[in-house]
């Protein structure tokens, strides 16, 4: 029987293959045009990856039970539970013995086995494919903007990586059309700071705020709902040696963040990924930070109440230094022993 890791290892390499996007490798320097396609499929893969990483509702689906279960790759809970029931009601409660024990499992195990590899899956995607993701876009942002300025573009704005609405010119939407945001360059170099209404009627408060820089580089953007934040809130800085750059996304909905992302550069100028948070009904639910050359520093669980339940800490070589945990009393017991969990 494959052990858990064996699997995931496997997961790990059909998930890269399934999500992440490779550049040309072309001699030929690539068109204005197949960098901006390029942008487009990068940005897509990264967002999907955001989508999948943070929402627990949606599971990923190993090669092996996707095709015995007949299930698509991403799933909702509901999808897996409906198709488990159906296959063990017609096996007498017990799965189909298709692979030796490990397919022998009760429902509640194999559902176990498929959550838990769903999980690593996940969390491969977002430590190791969406940092070379986020590179690439780095990458190609510059090469768009060298080629723009070779044409004698100074203000770049490219129609093929900035989709527009009729309704608003000065709004794009991701998500299937659902999430406003800001154009990357911007649309009235009058001004610096602008509102824009987002869904045809200026009366329901219902906008998102665009603030650019003064080279007209998108510096940050607030979408709000009738009144209140929600949708994606992105902040760029900008850095000697790094250049303009991604450092803090979060994510609202109705009022309420569910999920904090912020980046930061080494003494090398590189960006890397420093720390992310969770939040459920807008109170922190986690939190994990990164040391510079991208490996784990500290990982933190909350109360109900956001006070600090449990934590691992790792030092700059991946090593566990020690764990805390934190008693109903909000008193810390720290330990280098006991910490498997």
């Amino acid at each position: 029987m494959k052990t858990i890791n064996q699997i995931t290892k496997t997961l790990v390499c059909i998930s890269i293959l399934f999500l992440s996007i490779t550049t040309s490798s072309a001699q030929n320097q690539p068109t204005l045009d197949e960098l901006s396609k390029q942008l487009a499929d990068l940005e897509q893969a990264q967002d999907l990856i955001w989508k999948l990483e943070n929402n627990k509702n949606f599971i990923m689906i190993h090669d092996y039970y996707q095709i015995r279960l007949g299930l698509d790759k991403v799933v909702t809970l509901q999808q897996l539970a409906d198709s488990l029931t159906q296959i063990a009601l017609l096996e007498d409660g017990r799965l189909p013995d298709w692979d030796g024990d490990l397919m022998k499992m009760d429902i509640p195990k194999i559902t176990n086995v498929i959550l838990q590899l769903s999980n690593e899956m996940k969390s491969q995607l977002q430590h190791y494919v969406l940092p070379d993701i986020e590179l690439r876009i780095r990458k190609i942002k510059r090469e768009i903007k060298y080629e723009l300025a070779q044409n004698g573009v100074n203000n770049p704005y490219s129609p093929a990586f900035d989709q527009t609405t009729e309704q608003n010119p000065n709004v794009r939407f991701n998500n299937n059309g659902s999430e406003p945001q800001c154009l990357e360059t911007n649309p009235d170099m009058s001004s610096s700071h602008h509102t824009f209404d987002t869904n045809n009627n200026p009366n329901d408060q219902t906008y998102i705020k665009c603030n650019y820089f003064k080279d007209g580089w998108l510096r940050d953007q607030h979408p709000y709902s009738d009144g209140e934040i929600d949708g994606v809130e992105l902040s760029y800085v900008i850095k000697e040696q790094a250049g303009r750059y991604l450092s803090r996304r979060d994510d609202w909905r109705a009022g309420k963040r569910n999920y904090t992302w912020v980046w930061a550069t080494d003494r090398d100028g590189e960006v890397y990924k420093l720390s992310e948070r969770s939040y459920s009904s807008g109170i922190q639910s986690t939190s994990t930070e990164w040391h510079p050359n991208g490996l784990i520093k500290n990982y933190t669980e909350y109360k109900p109440d956001g006070h600090s339940a449990r934590a691992k800490n790792w030092n700059i070589n991946g090593e566990l230094t020690y764990c805390t945990e934190w008693d109903d009393n909000g008193h810390p017991h720290t330990s280098r022993e006991n910490c498997n969990w």
